[in-house]
């Protein structure tokens, strides 16, 4: 007995079923490579989660670093800014004074972690502080005829960013620190966007001081 010829409907129907079934085919083969892919790469990154020990260590590796952007590191060191009386200088304003007990290695701390140095200093005896400065704390000699050695203003803001100015700092006041034995001159350091450490009148400036405002710096300060 003759079997019946297909139609043409038939015959296309028969085409577009092949065709579907291939594109299924297709995208299987797809998602079974992508998973393979994703599978081995969680395998990779367990590995390194288990032979580290934990999240601390996988966040270290050179793959999932925050790397800071080239631009931010390009700009001046942060900057140490000393008042002078009885932050340095411990005595009367225009004479006879002494060096507070722990001035010159907290200045030497700063210089040994990076920071440039400055004055920001009222006081009005401009020849007493720079020849006291020159005698007895040996990294100001070179700053003394500089606009990083300020001194004879009150509104401490303008001498503030003149040292800023100097050390080209002016865009990022949050790499300096002040160090200053008046709670009312913090307000001049606010209005600057410098950091500010109040130093006891009595003792000056301590290593802990310097430790400290560096830190802020750390803190706040890129790179």
């Amino acid at each position: 007995k003759l079997q019946p010829q297909p139609t043409d409907r038939s015959r296309r129907a028969t085409r577009r079923a092949r065709r579907e079934g291939e594109r299924r085919g297709e995208a299987h083969d797809t998602m079974a490579a992508a998973t393979g892919t994703t599978r081995r790469a969680c395998a990779s990154i367990l590995a390194v989660w288990l032979l580290c020990g934990g999240f601390l260590c996988l966040a270290q590796t050179d793959s999932f670093r925050v790397k800071p952007n080239a631009a931010q590191c390009a700009k001046p060191k942060p900057v140490c800014i000393f008042d002078f009386d009885h932050t340095l200088h411990i005595g009367p304003y225009h004479c006879c004074g002494r060096l507070a007990n722990e001035a010159l290695n907290a200045v030497d701390k700063c210089l040994a972690e990076g920071f440039d140095i400055a004055i920001a200093s009222a006081n009005t005896h401009w020849a007493y502080v720079r020849s006291f400065l020159r005698n007895n704390i040996p990294p100001f000699r070179s700053l003394l005829q500089t606009e990083a050695v300020q001194t004879g203003h009150w509104y401490k803001t303008t001498t503030l960013n003149a040292v800023l100015r100097h050390y080209n700092a002016s865009s990022e006041p949050q790499c300096a620190v002040f160090f200053d034995d008046l709670w009312s001159n913090k307000q001049y350091a606010d209005a600057t966007g410098v950091h500010f450490v109040k130093i006891i009148p009595d003792s000056g400036l301590t290593m802990a001081n310097v430790e400290a405002g560096m830190q802020a710096v750390r803190d706040t300060c890129a790179c």
